[in-house]
This record gives C-alpha cells, structure tokens and sequence, in this order.
C-alpha cells in the first residue's frame, strides 16, 4: 500500500484514530491500576504481607512490561503498528481474566506477568503512530490526550474495582474488565489504517539493527538522564496504588466510599496537570528542549510540598483536597516526556525510545515504587501501628521527591547546548 494511502485523509479521521490509540491506553491502565482497590481481598485470602502485595501488584507487573517494552518498541518500529496493537490488547485482556481464575497467589503473579507483557507494546504502537498524525507544533498537546487517558483509566479503576469487589467478589472485578479488550482490539482491527510514518529530525536508517539502536540510545546522555528523571517521577505516581489502603488504615475511611472519592479526583487533577505538562511544553519548546527540562524541574519541586501536606493532613477530606494539588503536579512530566522521547530520536527509532523510557518509569515507578513503600510498611509496622503506611508513603513522595527535578536539569544542559549549536526548534 503507498505511503498516500495509509495517511488519515482529514482531521477527523486523525482524531478517530487517536481516540482508539487513547481507548487502549485507558482501558490498559483500568485494568492495571483495579489491582489497588482489591488488595485488601487478596490479603486477607492469601494472607500476605505488606511487601508481597507490593511485588505483586508492581514488580510482578512491571517486570515483563519493562523487559519487553524495547523488543516491542523495535517490533513496531519494523513491522505494522496496527497488528502490534491488536495483538497485545488480545493478549493483556486474557490475562487479566486468567487473574481472575487464579486458585493460588503464585498463580495471580504469573497472571499479572502476562498482563504486562501484553500491554508491553501498547505505548510504543500507539505513540509512534500519534506522532505520526500530528505536526511537531501541535505534537506534544496530541500525544497529551493519551497519557490522559490513562489517567481518567486510573481513576475509573478506584470506583469500579471498589463497586464490583465490595457486591461480588474480588475475582469479578478482573473478569468483568477482562471483555473490553476484546472489543476494542476488533474495532482497530476492522477501521484502523496505519498512519504513513513521518520524517524525524534526525536521519533516520531505514531498519536499524537491535544492536545499533540501543548502542544510540543508550549513548544519548541526554536521554538516560530525562529517563531516570521520569522513572523517579512515575515511582512517586505509583502511590495511587496505596492510596486506598492507607486512607482506610490511617483515617478508617469504607472502601467503597473512598474508592468514589479518589476517583472523582483523580479523574479532575490527573488530566488537568497532564494537558497543562503538554501545553507548557508546547509553549517551551519555541526555547529548545532545554527550557521544557527547565519547567519540569520546576514543576517536580511543587509535588514534594503538596505530597507532604497531602499525607500528613489531619482528615480525610482535606487529603483528598490535597490530593489533586499533588496529582496534578506529579503528572504534569507525562506528556513532556513523551513527546520529547520521540523527537529527539531518528523516526525509525520511536517505538524504540519511548519502549526505552517506559523500562525505567515502570522498573524504578510501577514496580520498585509500591514495592518500597509495602517493605518500609512491613518493616515499621510493630512501631507505627496503623500508621505504617502513612509514614513509608511519606518516606517515598518526600525522600526521593526533589532527585527528579536535579535530573531533569542535568538533561536539559546538553540539549541547551546542542539547541544553541544548530538553532533548531525541539518539538
């Protein structure tokens, strides 16, 4: 098929085929984040600890994700997009009803294994196929709509998982979410044109080995160091996954009740700070890339004072309040770095570099995150009580809150400097 024909032929056909990229992303991120209003069931079934509800609903999940997300980044970055997609919603959404099925703990962790693998490939097909639809000025408010949406999937899964745990089981929760998917993936199957790939601002080799492409990546210190930034911003996201239990323990809120209240935030501040990261970015990058490091310096220092007041609030209404305060600014690098992951990049490295930079947002976010703050719970446990929880989240949203913003500075030196060198936009 010519590269004309596989271009969307107006805007309203882009903006379909960006929504069924976001659909994926929100329904991806419902059924990975639903995992946090049951771990209370799960506990109390399996009889587990703090820390192993950690591993199991971060690292167990993070691990194949992660570990995939290069080798899927390639695949898409080789091979059609479209299929790329289709495949891994069929695959993520069986996995999620294997979870539900699962007799043993040990079988809900190869479960939740085999939901991380199939989302793998869900963000570097859908980015690289966004940044393909839209121009680079209006680039970053684009791919803006898909971490949104993620969001709005994270905060749907509060009350949903709450609702079906609390009226039929934990194992309902998981199955219900599991037929979604499955109508998803035949919709892209059957409407979904593959956008023309699109020149990046690098040359670009036509099929870059595995070796040559990491041997790039890898060697852009600029962009390990936005990386590691993101990374440290997603492990202090990934406290969403405790929320529920902690304002059950610490201020004796009914699951139910503040999986609707979270939500409802959630969904308010999560989109919020994440099209504002893209506006401002939008806006910044008339500057050079280095300014938009700049602002998310700025905007990472912010998030450790309204974490603060957040946990150590003294009821649970005015830490809710708060709540959005922090989550709008602690998913305020989202849409940034994404955009910047695909335009620092030769265009047949996308699905590479944004694979790339979800290992470290899911290794060091998604999987260390809730694993730290269950080990520190479990620790402190016999001498913090009820409040073990409060204190580990504290530890982690204040202790590691100020190390991405110093990262995100150090990235933005040698994308200054290049900027001044060749007088080229970054986005």
């Amino acid at each position: 098929m010519a590269e004309s024909e596989l271009r969307p032929q107006n805007p309203l056909y882009s903006g379909y085929l960006l929504s069924l990229c976001c659909l994926s992303y929100f329904l991806a991120c419902l059924d990975r984040y639903v995992f946090s209003t049951i771990i209370p069931s799960i506990k109390a079934e399996f009889h587990l600890s703090d820390a192993a509800l950690g591993l199991m609903s971060g690292l167990a999940f993070a691990l194949t994700y992660s570990l995939l997300g290069v080798p899927m980044g390639i695949l898409t970055d080789r091979h059609d997009r479209k299929r790329v997609l289709t495949a891994c919603i069929l695959l993520w959404s069986a996995m999620t009803a294997a979870c539900g099925v699962a007799k043993t703990a040990w079988l809900l962790v190869i479960s939740r294994l085999g939901v991380g693998a199939g989302e793998a490939g869900v963000t570097p097909a859908s980015v690289s196929m966004i940044t393909d639809l839209y121009p680079q000025k209006a680039r970053a408010r684009a791919i803006a709509f898909y971490p949104i949406c993620g969001t709005l999937g994270a905060a749907a899964a509060l009350p949903i998982g709450a609702h079906l745990a609390s009226s039929f089981g934990w194992r309902s929760v998981f199955l219900a979410l599991s037929v979604p998917g499955g109508v998803l993936a035949t919709l892209i199957w059957l409407t979904f044109r593959e956008p023309a790939r699109t020149a990046g601002e690098q040359p670009a080799p036509e099929k870059p080995s595995l070796v040559t492409t990491l041997l790039h990546l890898l060697g852009r210190r600029d962009l390990l160091l936005l990386f590691a930034a993101a990374g440290l911003m997603s492990m202090l996201s990934s406290m969403i996954q405790w929320l529920p239990s902690f304002y059950e323990r610490s201020y004796g809120s009914p699951l139910n009740d503040i999986g609707n209240r979270l939500g409802l935030v959630l969904a308010i501040s999560g989109p919020a700070g994440m099209f504002a990261g893209g506006w401002l970015a939008d806006r910044s990058a008339r500057e050079g890339a280095g300014k938009i490091t700049v602002l998310l310096a700025k905007l990472s220092i912010v998030q450790v004072v309204s974490c603060a007041l957040m946990l150590l609030a003294p009821n649970a209404a005015t830490s809710i309040a708060l709540l959005g305060v922090w989550n709008l600014f602690t998913v305020s690098w989202v849409a940034p770095c994404f955009a910047l992951s695909q335009s620092l990049v030769p265009s047949t490295m996308r699905g590479a570099s944004i694979g790339l930079l979800n290992v470290f947002t899911n290794i060091i976010g998604y999987g260390l995150g809730p694993a730290i703050a269950g080990a520190i719970s479990t620790a402190i446990g016999a001498q913090a009580g009820a409040d073990s929880l409060r204190w580990s989240l504290v530890f982690l949203g204040c202790g590691f809150g100020l190390l991405p913003g110093l990262l995100f500075l150090a990235a933005g030196r040698p994308l200054m400097q290049r900027a001044a060198m060749h007088k080229t936009p970054a986005l």
